[in-house]
Formats: structure tokens, sequence, C-alpha cells
């Protein structure tokens, strides 16, 4: 759920510790991982707190189903900042 050329960031891991991710997916969509030896559940509740916030940005909007060929057209033009959800119900 990384959105292209996001970042994953991984606090307080623990040593011989692997993270495991998609190669493919990673490079097309410009993914970064960075992750510390440094932290611990503080740390993150602290970052899980800053989005909570508002202090880190995840723009979305909620559109129909019956939408989604403005949402192809709008993602070939370019034109979309941020995700679309698809809501079936409309």
């Amino acid at each position: 759920y990384v959105r292209p050329r996001g970042t994953v960031i991984c606090i307080g891991l623990p040593a011989g510790a692997y993270l495991k991710a998609p190669v493919f997916e990673s490079v097309i969509k410009m993914i970064s991982i960075k992750g510390s030896y440094v932290g611990n559940r503080k740390d993150s509740a602290e970052a899980l707190d800053f989005f909570r916030r508002g202090l880190i940005k995840a723009p979305f909007k909620v559109v129909g189903l019956s939408e989604l060929n403005d949402v192809f057209e709008k993602m070939h033009r370019g034109e979309i900042a941020g995700r679309y959800v698809l809501d079936t119900e409309k």
C-alpha cells in the first residue's frame, strides 16, 4: 500500500531481521525502504501519532465504481494526485 516514490520506514529492527519486498514492484514504483536498529514501540507509536495528527499527508478521494472510466482517463492524462478509492455501492 505504498504510493509510487513512497518510503517504507522500519523502526527498531532486531539483529538478524530480514525485510522482504517484491523487486519488480519496488523498482517500478521507485519505493525506498529505510530501516533502523535504533527505536522501540514508543518510537513506532510516535510515528503513527504524526500521521494521526495530520503531519503526514496521504491524499485520497472516494468515487463510485460507476466513475471508473473517468478515473482511468485521469490516470492516462496524469491528473491524479494521491489515491482514488472505488466505492462498489455507488
